[in-house]
Parts: C-alpha cells; structure tokens; sequence
C-alpha cells in the first residue's frame, strides 16, 4: 500500500486526537509520571509501519538497500520521539516557570501588605 496524502487526518481528527494520546513508555521527569505521545508522535509510528510493510512487500529491492531505508527511517523515528520529549520537557519547565513567578507574586504583596500594616 503506498503512502498517500489521502491517509492524513483530516483537520476535525486532528483537533480531536490533538488531546487524547496514549501513556509515553519515557521515564518520568521529576514529579510528573511521563509525557503524553501526542499527535506527531503518533502519525509517525504509524508512517515507519506503513514503510516498513511497504519495503517488506518490495520484492525488486536489494536487501542492503531495504536494510539500509529502514535504519535511516528508524533514526528519523528516534528523532521526532526527541523532538517531542524535548517539547514536553519545554513545556514542563515553562509552567514550572509561571508558577514560581505567580508564586513570587504572591510572596511580594504578602510582604507590601505586612509593610504598610507595619508603618500604619
């Protein structure tokens, strides 16, 4: 079966798989129990595995060469699961970042509170 643009989720699947992927088998980071394989993730394995049945029904190939495409794609496939995780890690440390300023925040107007009562 050859890979088609026809195969591409249509714009109403995608926004409504965008949120609901399955566990991610990478170890937890800190406090959190993993990422989420999000959308790209999961397009992708499906894409290696439509390839890799494609190459395995291709009977005019060299194994070298089939051996050689599905390496290539292997690594492409580690790459996007890189990509991803860093993302994700991103994210993370991005709203770790928002609630330590909200929390600064907070910790700056208890204490104006406790000055202004302090001087009054």
């Amino acid at each position: 079966m050859p890979l088609a643009l026809a195969n591409a989720l249509s714009d109403a699947e995608s926004s409504k798989n965008w949120r609901s992927g399955r566990a991610s088998m990478l170890p937890p980071v800190g406090r959190f129990v993993g990422v989420a394989m999000d959308l790209a993730t999961i397009r992708a394995n499906k894409l290696l595995q439509d390839v890799k049945e494609a190459l395995e029904k291709a009977t005019n190939m060299r194994r070298e060469c089939k051996v050689e495409a599905l390496e290539c794609l292997q690594a492409l496939y580690e790459t996007v699961l890189g990509i991803a995780d860093a993302r994700n890690r991103h994210r993370v440390a991005l709203e770790e970042r928002s609630r330590a300023a909200r929390e600064l925040v907070r910790v700056e107007r208890a204490h104006a509170r406790k000055l202004e009562r302090s001087a009054a």
